[in-house]
């Protein structure tokens, strides 16, 4: 994520915004990014969905990864 202006991911505003299912899946594209490793996808992206309170909406996620 890049701090540059006029990027809407560093619009405080824009997280705000976005639906719960819109946040799991930029979730889940960071994760794949950071960690290409699907077992550590996995893992990266169930933590950053538990500490957002998104767990609910990584199910759907999750489906496809298995």
């Amino acid at each position: 994520m890049s701090d540059r202006p006029g990027n809407p991911e560093s619009d405080p505003d824009h997280e705000a915004s976005e639906t719960p299912d819109e946040r799991a899946e930029e979730l889940a594209h960071e994760a794949a990014e950071e960690n290409p490793d699907p077992i550590t996808y996995r893992e990266v992206l169930e933590g950053e969905l538990e500490e957002e309170g998104l767990s609910e909406e990584g199910g759907e996620i999750g489906e496809h990864i298995d």
